[in-house]
């Protein structure tokens, strides 16, 4: 007898099969729109980065340092003062207000600069506390012996498994760099 059609256990099978392909389908759709979504953000944090780096580099270019402290820092606010020659102050914010982080920029000539770090899926924080104040002295060619080198690193954290245990990448990290001339001494390097 020719029988057409199925049995009831082969249309169980087959929508069982039919479910697991459909779970499968839709996991790599959500994972695909969570790395689209944290690309963005990546996108955008890496853009104000090279914001920040950009203003505060045209701001001090030229000027000579004469000291950087963090003395109005408080545990969840960072204060970078930048003294020059010319008796001007510059200073660097980071803070979290309502939840979000942002860096502040206030230039010599008292313009104001604000960005915002953006949040993604994973979280992302400025570590306020592990802020790296660094002076040598130039050793290249054509360095006279009192020229310096300034470097101030400021970790952008993001808490992610697949970067190292302490989650510093140091490619999101703000890293200002400032050649200072001779003639001048830094007088204060204090940073915590």
């Amino acid at each position: 007898m020719d029988k057409k059609g199925f049995t009831m256990t082969e249309l169980m099978v087959s929508i069982a099969i039919i479910a697991v392909v459909m779970v499968f389908l839709v996991k790599m759709l959500i994972d695909v729109r969570y790395d689209k979504r944290n690309e963005l953000y990546d996108t955008k944090n890496q853009i104000n980065r090279a914001e920040i780096i950009k203003t505060i580099q045209t701001d001090l270019d030229g000027k000579i340092i004469n000291s950087i402290n963090d003395s109005e820092s408080e545990e969840n606010k960072l204060v970078i003062n930048i003294n020059t020659d010319s008796s001007l102050l510059a200073k660097i914010e980071a803070f979290t207000q309502n939840g979000e982080e942002y860096i502040k920029y206030r230039s010599t000539d008292n313009k104001n600069y604000k960005w915002m770090i953006e949040k993604n899926n994973k979280e992302t924080y400025i570590k306020k506390t592990d802020v790296v104040l660094s002076v040598t002295k130039c050793s290249n060619e054509g360095c006279d012996g009192n020229d310096k080198i300034i470097r101030i690193n400021i970790p952008i954290i993001i808490d992610n498994s697949t970067l190292r245990r302490d989650n510093d990448s140091q490619m999101d990290n703000i890293i200002l760099t400032f050649y200072n001339y001779s003639g001048s001494t830094i007088e204060s390097t204090t940073l915590n």
